[in-house]
């Protein structure tokens, strides 16, 4: 199941998330023009509720407005896919240790929508992920880092077809 992406985290709140009635870790598919798909989530804490919010390709795709002081929800919202997206839900919630500057959150894992069977691509994840790259580059430059020139070269190696994936991924994500 972890494998398959069939997962949500959580430090207090409980998530049934679904998209046309997919669970996190499954795919579905629309035509290459899009549509608009249904989310449905029960949402369950034992302190208030915060926050909910529905995330396409990582952005904000819905607010969910919440009754003051729930701490269960019932959530159906229409979302418009317009290209290939992932779907995903985060909720948060009041800490259920007073004074603390901690809070409850809970995120589903991803149902991905594929439009006319498009892959799903962001040139803003897949430049983020180059950044890494970079930065990861540059922390382990240094040949001390290195039990040998051989370990270190299978490294950067990796670093190179990394960012070759990532340089293709942006070059196809839409403008």
């Amino acid at each position: 199941a972890l494998r398959e992406g069939r997962t949500f985290f959580t430090s207090g709140p409980l998530v049934d998330f679904r998209v046309n009635g997919k669970s996190p870790g499954e795919q579905m598919d629309l035509p290459a023009a899009g549509g608009s798909v249904t989310v449905d989530a029960e949402i369950w804490s034992a302190t208030k509720l915060t926050q909910v919010r529905i995330y396409r390709n990582g952005s904000v795709a819905r607010e969910v407005t919440i009754p003051a002081g729930a701490t269960q929800l019932k959530v159906t919202e229409r979302i418009p896919v317009a290209s290939s997206a992932w779907l995903a839900m985060v909720i948060e919630a009041e800490d259920f240790r007073p004074g603390t500057k901690t809070f409850g959150q809970a995120g589903t894992g991803a149902v991905r929508v594929y439009c006319g069977g498009k892959p799903i691509r962001s040139r803003e994840s897949a430049e983020y992920f180059l950044r890494w790259i970079a930065k990861l580059r540059e922390q382990t430059s240094k040949p001390a880092m290195w039990r040998n020139d051989e370990e270190r070269a299978k490294v950067f190696a990796l670093y190179d077809e990394a960012a070759r994936v990532y340089e293709q991924r942006a070059r196809e994500a839409q403008p």
